[in-house]
């Protein structure tokens, strides 16, 4: 019964003690439940399960399809140290890992508890830098003699959705900052992929405050500038690096879809 079984957790949570031994096997089992609202608990909840298992749960929950259960995963995670809003600006600055939605849960936190404006520009830049690479990886990719593997149409198809997001996300954390008005509309515009919209959205980029964000921002959508916008121009090479810089992210959904090209590459002997 999930009533029952939201009720056992919500009560676990308020217990004084960690004293719940007998029931951690159970509360592994139900972060895998079904219902988003006992998910959602079982983060609270999993305060007195042994470090690894806890960290297993949180880390999953953290790209729970559930925008509310991502949320409490974050609050959990964030409210572990002295400083919540400095930890998970870090997370978003220095680690870029996780999926665009795992990390739109921390930027949407960072946002609701006020986060400074220059932090949230900053976080904008390197959400934008990411979405370069990303754009960058799938230019190799199109260029490869595999390109109508499946596999490869896959791993494009997702690299494509990422870069988009991760622009979308750019935006967002720039639309937070009180600097730059009509943020909004920006990216409804690029989001809707209708190429007369698209392409006014790019001339509305150059009034943005911010002239790295926009040199990045018309790099991916209408290659401008005589110059790469990122230090590490050229650094995918070939396939391997693209799968290698894949592997070092944290994204499960694209790291499943870079197994699989890897995977079918080894099975036709791409070298």
């Amino acid at each position: 019964n999930s009533r029952f079984q939201l009720a056992a957790l919500k009560m676990i949570v308020k217990w004084p003690t960690d004293d719940f031994k007998a029931a951690q096997a159970s509360v592994v089992i139900l972060s895998e439940h079904r219902d988003w609202r006992i998910r959602r608990e079982v983060v609270r909840a999993s305060y007195f399960l042994p470090y690894d298992e806890r960290e297993e749960i949180v880390h999953r929950a953290l790209e729970d399809k559930h925008p509310a259960v991502r949320m409490a995963t974050v609050k959990d995670m964030a409210e572990r140290y002295s400083d919540p809003q400095q930890w998970l600006a870090s997370q978003l600055l220095e680690n870029q890992s996780g999926s665009p939605r795992a990390r739109q849960a921390m930027l949407d936190y960072l946002i609701e508890q006020g986060a400074a404006a220059d932090v949230l520009q900053s976080i904008s830049v390197v959400l934008a830098e990411n979405a370069v690479q990303m754009h960058d990886a799938d230019t190799l990719l199109e260029k490869e003699e595999k390109q109508f593997m499946p596999a490869m149409l896959l791993m494009r198809l997702v690299i494509g959705e990422r870069r988009q997001e991760l622009v979308d996300l750019s935006l967002l954390a720039l639309q937070a900052s009180p600097h730059d008005s009509e943020i909004a509309g920006l990216r409804a515009a690029l989001k809707s992929r209708d190429s007369h919209l698209v392409s006014n959205a790019c001339v509305q980029l150059s009034m943005l405050s911010n002239k790295r964000l926009t040199s990045l921002l018309r790099y991916i959508f209408d290659a401008t500038g005589d110059s790469h916008p990122v230090m590490n121009e050229g650094s995918f090479l070939s396939i391997t690096d693209v799968l290698a810089w894949i592997a070092s992210g944290t994204d499960p959904w694209l790291n499943k879809c870079a197994d699989y090209l890897n995977s079918s590459m080894r099975s036709s002997h791409h070298v």
